[in-house]
């Protein structure tokens, strides 16, 4: 009996060890998906910073704007 804890406590151990291995070198099955995930996910980060540039050059566009029609209206 002792013999049966011992061997079943080292196979689940094993399973455990192998799984965080497996997962640490991105073989494990849901990797391709979170990789994918991971490069959706990039690409909207970069759109969106591509809109706050634009953005924050249509507002400085805009001051400017106001500023000279103030000027012009003194």
């Amino acid at each position: 009996m002792k013999y049966k804890k011992t061997i079943a406590t080292l196979a689940i151990a094993a399973a455990f060890g192998t799984g965080i291995v497996l997962a640490d070198n991105n073989s494990w099955q849901g990797s391709p998906n979170l990789s994918h995930t991971r490069s959706i996910i990039d690409q909207l980060g970069a759109k969106l910073t591509a809109q706050s540039n634009q953005i924050t050059s249509l507002s400085t566009q805009t001051t400017t704007a106001q500023n000279q029609l103030t000027e012009a209206q003194n």
